[in-house]
Formats: C-alpha cells, sequence, structure tokens
C-alpha cells in the first residue's frame, strides 16, 4: 500500500483499536526499532516507526482480539518502576528503550 506512515498510523489505529485519532496522534514517529521477528512471522526483518497516542485512560477502547491478546495502560508511575522493564521484554523487545524515551 502507498501510505503515508502517519495516515498508516491514523487508519490502523481506528482498525484495530477503535478509536478517533484526530489532534491525538503524534504527526511524525519518535521512534524507531529493527527486530529480528520469531514465532508465526519468523524469519524476516521487522521496521517499526512508532507514533504517539495521548488518551486519557477512560477514553472508551475497542481494541480488535484478532490483533492483541490484551490491553493495558501505564501510569507515569509503572513507566518509572522496575516492573515496567520486566512487562516490557514480554511485550516488545524495543518497548523499554521507547519507555525510557518518552518517560526518562
Amino acid at each position: 500500500m502507498d501510505e503515508h506512515p502517519a495516515d498508516t498510523a491514523h487508519r490502523e489505529a481506528a482498525e484495530e483499536l477503535g478509536i478517533d485519532t484526530s489532534g491525538r496522534l503524534s504527526d511524525r514517529p519518535i521512534f524507531l526499532s529493527v527486530t529480528e521477528t520469531v514465532g508465526i512471522d519468523s524469519g524476516h526483518t521487522d521496521v517499526g516507526l512508532w507514533f504517539v497516542l495521548r488518551l486519557r485512560p477512560d477514553t472508551p477502547v475497542s481494541f480488535d482480539p484478532a490483533e492483541f491478546q490484551t490491553m493495558r495502560w501505564w501510569s507515569p508511575d509503572e513507566l518509572h518502576s522496575p516492573d515496567a522493564a520486566h512487562d516490557a521484554a514480554h511485550v516488545d523487545p524495543a518497548l523499554d528503550r521507547f519507555l525510557a524515551k518518552i518517560a526518562p
């Protein structure tokens, strides 16, 4: 698909999270990750452009269970806790570096 990455982020957030991103999504990625895939998608390099989506914890979200097993909110205190690094390792190998960038 020939789509700008920011447009893709808006579309995916609507499709996979059921939310309107107007005025809530960064206009460009703030983080880049490069990982070798494992599991069912193994055998290729995944390049990720990470955008920030600012939502209130009470924002209704309807995530697509075909795309996600679960979803959770992270409070600022949780981002700085020792458990955050442990949780991040189970979510995405680059998440701990991303969290350090957005919540130093």
